[in-house]
């Protein structure tokens, strides 16, 4: 898979990864399924800076005085993840997820189906996902705004 493209299983945690007493990897067991999660496959993409910017400036012409910063990054994260999945399975286990049907998706579709295809927490993890891809943490920050000693004039 190319490197702005990744795949999630949603509701199954990758096991921690195992040596024998050689270091050689040693096959670990799947975790269970985690409540709440609908065990589809997820293949997503990074969107370029453009579509990103994109997506802010058409929801910020939605501002009120009203409108808090959680309800815009809410929004912003839920339009942003219908241009980033780029195809889902069926509900499948971790040992049938190499053989599972992807079906592509598209943009109208996610936007108006999106609550009938993935559970509430499926939807949470994504957004979480694509505000963890597109935005500037606190900590990528302070870790890069860290590094400056001063100011040339």
């Amino acid at each position: 898979m190319e490197d702005d493209k990744k795949q999630i299983h949603l509701g199954y945690g990758v096991p921690p990864k195992a040596a024998d007493a050689d270091g050689k990897p040693v096959a670990q067991k799947p975790r269970a399924k985690m409540a709440g999660f609908s065990g589809r496959g997820v293949r997503f993409r990074m969107l370029t800076a453009d579509e990103a910017a994109h997506i802010k400036e058409q929801y910020a012409k939605e501002i009120t005085p009203e409108t808090t910063n959680v309800e815009y990054d809410a929004k912003v994260a839920d339009a942003g993840l219908d241009k980033m999945i780029l195809a889902y399975t069926e509900p499948v286990t971790p040992e049938k997820l190499p053989e599972a049907k992807w079906i592509v998706a598209n943009y109208d579709t996610l936007s108006t189906s999106k609550a009938t295809l993935f559970t509430a927490k499926d939807v949470d993890l994504l957004k979480t996902v694509y505000l963890m891809h597109h935005r500037v943490s606190t900590k990528e920050l302070e870790d890069i705004m860290g590094g400056i000693v001063g100011f040339v004039d």
